[in-house]
């Protein structure tokens, strides 16, 4: 959600709403592997970045020092 809206939003109730918890760790992203991200990743919004994105996005991270 993005930061501005969640000030204004509720939680739904509906249990596939619901937030899951997939922290990640910028070494485990940087190491990862296709079949653990197909895995881990299946169903959440994040099998959109694919593995090729999370990644570019780790190594961006590691880059400006921010992790």
């Amino acid at each position: 959600v993005c930061p501005w809206n969640r000030k204004f939003a509720s939680d739904s109730g509906i249990f596939e709403f619901r937030p899951v918890n997939k922290e990640l760790d910028i070494s485990e992203a940087e190491m990862m592997e296709q079949d653990e991200f197909s895995e881990r990743f299946g169903e959440s919004p994040l099998k959109r970045i694919k593995l090729k994105g999370l990644k570019r996005n780790a190594a961006f991270l590691r880059n400006k020092n921010i992790v």
